[in-house]
């Protein structure tokens, strides 16, 4: 006849027999980490061997033992996982007894104070946890956190940012994770005006494109990324390799082309106006055609006729030479077909809106901008020529040289000293005031 007998330890203690042997303590209930106590009732001064699986006994795996006069032997276990087990074993190697123990693992949550923010906002982040310890991570390269290793931590996101908060427990293998979403928003994007339009003569190197002055660049997210893109219609987009700068300098060019800058490329993207660099050929071969609209053609040299030119209704038709016009017999041109020799860029104007003066420089015809400086007096920003200068030389009243340069049509005065200097633009010397 066996007899047993029921060891009440905690509420979560239970007494299991697997042959001779009686196994008093808890299998599940308890924290992963913890430290459990058992009571091993068997034969009397007998001896045991206990396997264990994610625990140990002070340290160890194995735990050999004899019980004692009554046939008991006391122990603890330290349990390191959530799916653990027990195996005894009789000392001449019977089994005895195999056990499954379940530890509860490491569970967390995180409560965002919001779940959205304006831009330079701050939201405070709180976890909860059976845990011990915290970890906090973001999915974005910058993570402006006001500690890493606290349960509540202040965050200050500039885009939208999925925050992770990752607990363990002290001597729990397993860990526990949760997210929490801060959305940023912003106010759109204002002041994406760029500049300028350009006329390049035959073929050339336009100079930079960037920010219009007097506008500001506000709203959206920052800091702003950018990307430039370039269309040959005006129509068709293509982003320009590299290209990611507040400003672009476009390469040389031999065709007319349209340009437009992106801030903040994606979502939430910001489209600026469009400016073009027209490409004025050296020459243009005109067959016969009728014009149905208004038309203006203008080579940079000479416009050659090969056959007759008409337009419909009213419509006016201007063809413009900067040498000369060659109209090839027989061709006829119609009313309203206009000629004129003017040079390539005789309609340009400057960014103000006005008109640049042209100025024949020798006999050949040929003609060049005369500069108009503005905005003058002027206290910083960028002092504009009207025109491009092939170099340029800034000369302070005391005789020195203080910035010198070639190709460009406008010049930063930021910085410099108020008072008078004088600008020499190629072979034309001016007055400058700066206040």
């Amino acid at each position: 006849m066996r007899y047993f007998k029921t060891i009440t330890l905690c509420l979560f203690l239970f007494l299991y027999e697997t042959g001779y042997t009686q196994l008093v303590g808890p299998l599940n209930g308890f924290q992963c980490g913890s430290t459990q106590s058992y009571i091993l009732n068997g034969s009397a001064n007998y001896g045991y061997t206990i396997f264990l699986s994610n625990g140990n006994i002070a340290g160890y795996t194995q735990w050999q033992f004899f019980t004692d006069q009554y046939g008991q032997y006391p122990f603890q276990v330290k349990w390191t996982g959530t799916s653990c087990s027990m195996t005894i074993y009789t000392m001449d190697g019977n089994e005895y007894g195999v056990y499954s123990i379940s530890a509860t693992g490491v569970s967390v949550s995180v409560s965002p104070s919001v779940t959205s923010i304006s831009q330079g906002g701050n939201v405070v982040l709180t976890a909860t946890t059976n845990g011990s310890n915290y970890a906090w991570t973001c999915n974005k390269t910058t993570c402006p956190l006001s500690s890493t290793n606290t349960v509540s931590v202040t965050a200050s996101p500039t885009v939208t940012t999925i925050y992770t908060v990752t607990s363990t427990r002290t001597g729990c293998t397993v860990s526990g994770s949760a997210t929490a979403t801060v959305n940023v928003t912003a106010s759109p994007i204002t002041g994406n005006t760029v500049c300028c339009d350009k006329i390049i003569c035959g073929s050339g190197d336009p100079t930079a494109l960037g920010q219009q002055t007097g506008i500001t660049l506000s709203g959206g997210v920052t800091p702003y990324s950018y990307q430039w893109q370039s269309s040959a219609n005006n129509s068709t987009w293509t982003n320009i390799s590299g290209a990611t700068s507040s400003s672009y300098d476009p390469p040389t060019l031999s065709q007319t082309t349209y340009y437009r800058r992106l801030v903040n490329p994606g979502g939430s993207q910001s489209i600026s106006n469009v400016t073009t660099a027209t490409v004025i050929p050296d020459a243009i071969n005109l067959s016969s055609t009728t014009y149905s609209s208004p038309t203006t053609i203008k080579a940079n040299q000479t416009v050659s006729i090969l056959g007759n030119l008409a337009s419909t209704g009213t419509n006016q038709v201007n063809i413009k030479a900067g040498q000369g016009i060659l109209v090839s017999p027989p061709s006829v041109l119609l009313p309203n077909i206009t000629l004129a020799i003017e040079a390539c860029a005789a309609s340009l104007r400057t960014e103000e809106g006005e008109p640049i003066v042209w100025e024949e420089t020798d006999q050949s015809g040929l003609f060049r901008a005369a500069f108009k400086i503005y905005p003058n007096p002027i206290s910083n920003g960028y002092l504009k020529f009207g025109g491009t200068a092939s170099t340029y030389s800034l000369i302070n009243s005391s005789g020195h040289q203080v910035l010198q340069g070639r190709n460009t049509d406008q010049l930063d005065v930021t910085g410099l000293s108020k008072g008078l200097y004088l600008l020499k633009l190629d072979d034309k010397v001016e007055k400058v005031i700066v206040e």
